[in-house]
């Protein structure tokens, strides 16, 4: 059985930074904390199963401030209630350094088991590490398709929803259809553009990609202020998310265009402000709810100590088109 002190002697340190490091004291080095991790984890180390339970679970989940991301919370917060849990939300930036140090907290804190909400893709193999090392279930919530196969997962399809937009835009007229949003939503979101366009018989060079680093409603507002000084702009546009659209309005407004009659725009997620904006702005509805009740399900079936053999469980919901005055 594997031993502090067998892997202090591998990795060339005393036993207390072994121990610290495998707890995620962020003050020792980030390079030596992944290295006495990495070999903990090839010696095959385990540790001691705490008997006292925390009822807490951890929720890594992006930027807190957008409307998206807080309905999520919010369903978290109903379902884990009914269970008896408490959530620790820690976030991370879309980066994996951030997403890793959200790993290490809830690690610290002793949670006894993780959501993460849109992991990073590079992120797969050090989670599977981490799940193997810690014995802590963790689900993933709307990850990239074919990511994370490993562990149980619930994700939200939108490419149907992203092709029958397409469909209208074309039908209604649209020769010139446009994707416009953030550089690290686009990073995120790029294959299911791309497919929903291909689908629709538009190759993926045909597209044109308006991104800016800035997010939220200022940078749909500036992105969309460089996209209509073309003389050439598309006509539609698919937004990354509801938050950019809203900074768009303002700048097509601005330009004295009217939407939808000169620029027809349908978005993403589907906040309450949606139907509230005049016009009233089509988006893509995510099932947040369910995917929510899933998610804990899972984990109730995770933590549920009988459980001699765990089952992975992936489920795939499909998004809906709410179709109003902006397209």
């Amino acid at each position: 059985m594997t031993t502090l002190k067998d892997i202090a002697r591998e990795a060339g340190v005393n036993v207390s930074t072994v121990s610290r490091a495998l707890k995620g004291d962020t003050e020792i080095a980030e390079a030596t904390r992944q290295r006495i991790n990495d070999i903990a984890f090839r010696l095959g180390y385990h540790p001691k199963k705490k008997e006292d339970k925390t009822y807490t679970v951890g929720i890594i989940i992006p930027d807190m401030i957008s409307d998206f991301f807080t309905n999520i919370l919010v369903e978290f917060d109903c379902e884990l209630s009914k269970i008896g849990y408490t959530p620790l939300y820690t976030p991370f930036f879309f980066d994996d350094d951030s997403c890793k140090k959200a790993l290490d907290i809830c690690r610290m804190r002793c949670v006894e088991g993780i959501f993460i909400v849109c992991a990073p893709l590079k992120m797969s193999d050090y989670i599977k590490k981490y799940v193997a090392y810690n014995h802590l279930p963790i689900i993933a919530l709307m990850p990239a398709p074919n990511y994370f196969s490993f562990m149980d997962s619930v994700r939200i399809d939108i490419v149907p929803a992203l092709e029958e937009a397409i469909w209208i835009l074309k039908q209604k007229g649209h020769k010139k259809i446009g994707v416009m949003t953030d550089e690290m939503n686009y990073g995120f979101r790029r294959g299911e553009f791309k497919e929903a366009f291909c689908a629709n018989e538009i190759d993926e060079k045909e597209i044109p990609v308006y991104l800016n680093k800035e997010r939220f409603e200022r940078g749909g507002y500036l992105a969309m202020k460089g996209a209509l000084k073309e003389k050439d702009h598309p006509t539609a546009f698919l937004m990354g998310y509801d938050q950019y659209a809203i900074g768009a309005y303002r700048a097509i407004c601005e330009a004295g265009l009217a939407i939808p009659e000169d620029i027809a725009i349908c978005s993403i997620d589907n906040i309450s402000m949606a139907s509230y904006l005049t016009p009233s702005l089509s988006s893509i509805a995510f099932p947040v709810k369910e995917a929510v009740e899933l998610s804990v399900n899972y984990m109730v079936k995770a933590l549920d100590d009988e459980q001699k053999e765990k089952a992975i469980h992936r489920t795939t919901l499909n998004s809906k088109l709410m179709i109003r005055e902006s397209m």
